[in-house]
């Protein structure tokens, strides 16, 4: 039995220094949101003429996106989100400003950049610490019949498989990388049980030490779903927003010109871009449908093309 603790543990300190630096939310946001505004800046022909609408643009995003931090999505993810999201329009301003030198234009995008921090520095500061996942509260866990051998290791494989996600930083973004190392806990023990431990404890021991590891996964990465597809709901709505706003102004289908990169085979990036290209969709359609006809309006947001619901967290 030694050996099959001995392996996940080894596997905790492999992957325990992966945090650090801004969250990898945050670098989602702030992705999507650079790609949004360089988009529209693009499409409104980069002309300094045309920065009071792209201000406006702008800003209807800012608002929209506040909005929903405050009163639709929350937790530590829509936090981080939203801070790169602001992070992300921030950047674009600024090298916007840089570009439009007259007066009036820097005076308005300056109002518009202390607008950008005053909205999100209200709303994330109120933002309360994210609860703890509900399977660290979970205390109804099966106890196999009340057999020692079960309940024994069934907690010790709970408990590794927490240690595991903490040291992963209870990053769903990470949820991949946390099924792989328990996976392999999983497989050592099947492989061992009934081959190098034989017998009825060994046995009980063993479906216990497997259950332990698996609830905790499965806890987990219904929590993960649930929380990447939220996020990836926001990034669709909010930029579906954009692009009608963009289009009514040009009169024409706007083109996403600032690829982002899609980190494809995580669970997380999975459950987020299927949500953000259904709430595209959905809000696009109702919005402003005369401009969702065509292959430039699937070309905007799909992520297999590197439009806006692209996933990366990098």
């Amino acid at each position: 039995m030694k050996r099959i603790i001995f392996s996940v543990c080894v596997m905790i300190f492999s992957y325990g220094a992966v945090a650090g630096g801004p969250g990898p939310f945050y670098n989602i946001g702030k992705n999507a949101a650079i790609g949004l505004a360089e988009s529209a800046w693009d499409n409104l022909g980069r002309s300094c003429r045309n920065v009071p609408v792209f201000a406006e643009i702008v800003e209807d995003g800012i608002r929209d996106a506040a909005r929903d931090i405050q009163t639709r999505y929350r937790g530590r993810s829509a936090k981080d989100f939203g801070a790169g999201y602001q992070a992300g329009l921030s950047k674009v301003l600024n090298k916007v400003h840089n570009r439009c030198e007259t007066r009036k234009v820097r005076t308005l995008l300056e109002r518009l950049e202390q607008l950008v921090k005053k909205l999100f520095k209200v709303i994330l500061a109120g933002r309360s610490p994210r609860e703890e996942p509900d399977f660290y509260q979970d205390k109804t866990r099966p106890y196999g019949g009340g057999q020692s051998y079960y309940r024994i290791a069934y907690n010790a494989a709970s408990g590794l498989a927490r240690s595991t996600w903490d040291s992963l930083g209870r990053d769903c973004t990470k949820t991949s990388q946390f099924v792989r190392i328990v996976g392999y806990g999983v497989d050592d023990a099947t492989a061992d049980i009934g081959r190098r431990y034989t017998g009825w404890a060994a046995e009980e021991f063993g479906r216990g030490y497997i259950d332990g590891l698996v609830d905790v996964l499965e806890r987990l990465v219904n929590l993960c779903v649930n929380e990447c597809s939220m996020l990836g709901n926001a990034m669709g709505e909010w930029s579906a927003k954009m692009f009608c706003r963009v289009a009514q102004e040009i009169r024409r289908v706007p083109r996403f010109t600032s690829r982002i990169a899609n980190i494809r085979g995580s669970i997380c990036g999975s459950a987020y871009r299927s949500e953000c290209e259904s709430g595209f969709v959905g809000i696009a359609r109702g919005m402003c449908p005369r401009y969702t006809r065509s292959n430039n309006f699937r070309d905007y947001y799909r992520a297999e093309d590197n439009g806006c619901c692209s996933y990366n967290p990098y």
